[in-house]
Order: C-alpha cells, then structure tokens, then sequence
C-alpha cells in the first residue's frame, strides 16, 4: 500500500530491532552509543519521510 521505495526506508530498522532483541533477550546492556544509533536511524528516516507528497 505504500509502495517499495517507501517501504524500503525502514530496513534501516533492522539493526535497531537487533539491538533490542539482544537486550531484551541476551541481557545486553544499553550503552550511550545505541542511543546515539536509534537517533541517527531515526533521524535518516524522517529526513527522508519529510517532503514526500502522499498519493
């Protein structure tokens, strides 16, 4: 519904739902750099996201 160019910004998501998994599962622990991570993928996606023209 939102199309393969749209959908394929999220696959940047994916080491984001790795490192969630190995803490939540493994017991890693959360270091100031996953943070500094999930911002920059977050921060790519919506500069990305901004300006698209739906429909």
């Amino acid at each position: 519904m939102i199309g393969a160019n749209r959908a394929g910004l999220f696959i940047n998501l994916v080491p984001v739902f790795g490192t969630l998994l190995a803490i939540l599962i493994l017991g890693e622990r959360f270091a100031p750099y996953h943070a500094v991570a999930l911002a920059l993928v977050m921060g790519g996606i919506a500069i990305a996201e901004r300006g698209r023209k739906d429909g």
